[in-house]
């Protein structure tokens, strides 16, 4: 398994049903809060900024793989 699959297993195992924007947030501050500590990349996501946000590529797929998606409370579980 890939470090981005077990981050984002981890952080879903934490928050318990997580909708992919707030799992994506979080996992942007991962990345930035170990840039800053280690001064290199925690994954190999790429981020694309766009005017006041950002979105990760591919990030649908990847998310698909880890979760089982709860259609009743618009969020993904483990």
């Amino acid at each position: 398994m890939d470090i981005e699959a077990t981050i984002i297993k981890y952080i879903g195992s934490k928050a318990g049903c997580i909708s992919p924007f707030k799992l994506s947030r979080i996992l942007g501050l991962a990345e930035a809060y170990y840039m800053a500590d280690h001064g290199e990349r925690l994954t190999r996501l790429k981020y694309v900024c766009t005017l006041g946000t950002f979105y990760i590529e591919g990030f649908e797929e990847l998310v698909k793989d880890c979760f089982e998606r709860n259609l009743e409370k618009h969020c993904f579980r483990i």
